[in-house]
């Protein structure tokens, strides 16, 4: 089985994938050197063989596409070099990407993770769909909408990477007893960006909730590089007691320690996020993935819409109304037992584990394989 991360990204759906594969397959992972460079792969790096992409391929406008002939042509002779039973992309956005896929790659049996179905909606985005032997998405909601909404993509299926024992495991990952003093833990995990979340309604609710003479009951830890815009609102705020940012990427052993730290984990989508209406329809948060991964319960909107097996982990506040959350937990209406009780009161859905996931990857990628070899032979 050949993995194929051709960006720099999305890591924490890889990994998860090595573990779904591994016991069935010899895993080889193509992916950038910069990739492979991080804790959760380099830590592991025992569960798989690595074929590092060595060149920053450009990216600008004008010698991007030069730049993107060049990386597949590299992927391809890394793929003749070790010939393998099946490939599977992690991360395919472009349709040019997708299209030198299958002109350089069309002789082997593919499969890829579309993280942004909504991009396979435009003008030759059928025809490049149709160019995969499997196609994937990782929510079984986006599953759901785009089964319902464009049943003309036949073939759609699902899978959930979330699992990440065996990098826990090796980075003696644990979990962190809290301290007692009634302050809640607020977490929001992933790439910092004012397009992705509404960090700014959380500082203007952080301000609005710890004022001077308030006894501000809550911790906030925006988990990922901040831009220097961010720490600038932070300190102009005078929240930086209270909100806590990070200078550098995170690695994800720290971020999977906070993580199992913290009480909550925020959503912060709204209908003021621009990417809002495709989250839950045709691409996932991460934030889902964290919640099925480390079961953990979170806050959002009324505005997001959340996976339905999540809901009742879930608790909400109006549109953008960050404001309300956080004054509940300073008047004590909303404290780390009462997120704890949901959590015990919320059943574990059925067909999320281990062993049922790796099973139906198996038999998803074995079905794509056998109808590649029947229809060669026609």
């Amino acid at each position: 089985m050949c993995l194929v991360e051709p960006c720099a990204t999305h890591a924490e759906v890889l990994f998860p994938l090595i573990e779904l594969l591994r016991s069935d397959y010899d895993v080889h992972v193509i992916a950038p050197r910069r990739l492979l460079d991080l804790d959760l792969l380099t830590t592991t790096r025992h569960l798989f063989t690595a074929w590092p992409l060595e060149k920053e391929y450009a990216a600008t406008r004008w010698k991007g596409f030069a730049g993107l002939v060049a990386k597949y042509r590299d992927i391809r002779r890394i793929v003749r070099e070790a010939p393998p039973d099946f490939i599977l992309f992690n991360s395919t956005y472009r349709r040019f990407e997708r299209l030198l896929i299958a002109l350089l790659l069309r002789r082997y049996p593919k499969g890829q993770i579309i993280h942004e179905f909504q991009h396979c909606l435009r003008w030759g985005g059928h025809w490049l769909y149709d160019r995969f032997d499997l196609n994937l998405v990782i929510s079984e909601q986006v599953y759901e909408y785009v089964h319902g909404h464009h049943p003309e993509f036949a073939g759609l299926d699902y899978i959930l990477p979330i699992f990440f024992d065996g990098f826990l495991q090796a980075a003696g990952n644990g979990r962190h007893p809290h301290n007692g003093n009634g302050v809640v833990k607020l977490g929001v995990f992933g790439s910092i960006d004012a397009w992705r979340r509404n960090y700014r309604g959380l500082l203007d609710a952080v301000s609005a909730t710890a004022a001077p003479g308030t006894d501000p009951r809550y911790e906030i830890f925006l988990v990922g590089k901040a831009p220097s815009w961010l720490k600038e609102e932070v300190r102009e705020r005078e929240s930086a007691a209270l909100v806590r940012t990070f200078d550098d990427f995170v690695p994800f052993k720290q971020m999977f320690d906070l993580v199992n730290e913290v009480d909550l984990v925020l959503f912060l989508i709204d209908s003021s996020v621009s990417n809002a209406q495709f989250y839950n329809r045709y691409k996932i948060t991460g934030t889902s993935v964290l919640m099925k991964a480390f079961n953990k319960a979170a806050a959002c909107s009324t505005e997001f819409l959340v996976d339905e097996i999540l809901a009742g982990r879930c608790f909400y506040y109006e549109g953008a109304d960050l404001q309300s959350l956080l004054a509940s937990i300073n008047e004590g209406r909303l404290s780390s037992g009462d997120i704890a009780d949901r959590l015990r009161s919320s059943a574990d859905p059925a067909g999320m584990g281990f062993a049922e996931q790796r099973e139906k990857l198996a038999a998803l990628v074995g079905q794509a394989r056998r109808n590649r070899a029947k229809h060669s032979k026609r």
